[in-house]
């Protein structure tokens, strides 16, 4: 279990959801999109208890209807197969 309360497998097939989330709305004919949380000063607050900062409920849907869109979540994918790896790899990082 780590300090946020989720096991490595819950955070892995958290990931995996992101993209499944993608394919299924490709396989609908729909463009594929993501909820991010929205990354504004108001949405984000320190947690005392973990010593980081974490964004808020504030949430933003970004999909890909143009290119530069695409190229966004693309870029956003690869970041969760880094975090995958990492995960599998026993490291963590403070991106």
């Amino acid at each position: 279990m780590s300090a946020n309360g989720f096991s490595k497998e819950e955070v892995i097939e958290a990931l995996h959801s992101i993209a499944g989330e993608m394919h299924d709305n490709m396989t609908k004919g729909q463009p594929p999109r993501m909820t991010l949380p929205v990354r504004t000063k108001k949405n984000i607050a320190f947690d005392e208890r973990l010593g980081v900062y974490k964004y808020g409920k504030k949430m933003s849907t970004r999909d890909a209807t143009s290119l530069g869109s695409a190229r966004q979540l693309l870029r956003a994918l690869h970041v969760t197969e880094f975090i995958e790896e990492m995960i599998n790899a026993g490291k963590s990082s403070t991106l």
